[in-house]
């Protein structure tokens, strides 16, 4: 209706919006009462809680407009929300902790998701996956150096992907999640752990 619901700006670079990037927040909070529930979270008692029809009712379903500037150029584009939320996959294999051969090809399996995260934000139809993996072996890494990742995007009939062995290198902890996207664009994540490659064993295979 016309009213702004969120705004920040940046001085210097995006260094400096504090966890922002691309519009994501790196944060979970406030904690939501119906999925710590429904889920089995722990609680963080440290942490607001708010419940679902707060969440929701305070940002209802529709079109948002987005509209930015800088030196040289005004932008605007929209966007709908939905408040449809799929489960997260479920994933079979690899599973956390697994030691994996690395000049073998990898088979990530998962089972397909039909089911909204809690009954409240069904139904759903999830209309693709995605697939990430990250080489977490040195949590700590030198100024200028990122992880090695590998991702894919692949269709909702998919229940598997194979990962090339090429990718793949001995005495490594990678980090693996699975996201399923819902047709109105919500993506629920699921983190499957950590598999690790030879000569790691199964007693050292976690995460930094």
């Amino acid at each position: 209706n016309g009213q702004i619901v969120f705004q920040f700006g940046s001085v210097g670079g995006p260094e400096v919006t504090h966890g922002i990037t691309e519009g994501f927040q790196d944060r979970d909070e406030p904690q939501i009462v119906e999925l710590e529930q429904a889920l089995g979270c722990e609680r963080d008692l440290e942490e607001p809680e708010i419940f679902l029809t707060e969440l929701l009712s305070a940002w209802p379903e529709g079109k948002y407009i987005f509209g930015a500037q800088n030196e040289a150029s005004n932008f605007r584009g929209f966007a709908r929300l939905s408040h449809k939320v799929a489960a997260g996959p479920e994933i079979l294999a690899p599973e956390d902790g697994d030691v994996v051969p690395a000049d073998e090809h990898l088979l990530i399996r998962w089972k397909q998701v039909t089911e909204p995260i809690i009954p409240a934000l069904g139904p759903v139809e999830v209309v693709s996956y995605h697939v990430l993996i990250a080489d977490v072996t040195n949590p700590e890494l030198a100024p200028g150096k990122t992880k090695t990742q590998f991702d894919a995007d692949v269709p909702r009939s998919t229940s598997s992907f194979l990962v090339a062995k090429q990718f793949l290198r001995p005495n490594r902890i990678y980090e693996l999640e699975i996201l399923a996207t819902e047709r109105g664009g919500n993506q629920t994540i699921t983190e499957g752990g950590v598999f690790c490659t030879p000569p790691i064993t199964p007693a050292g295979c976690v995460k930094p």
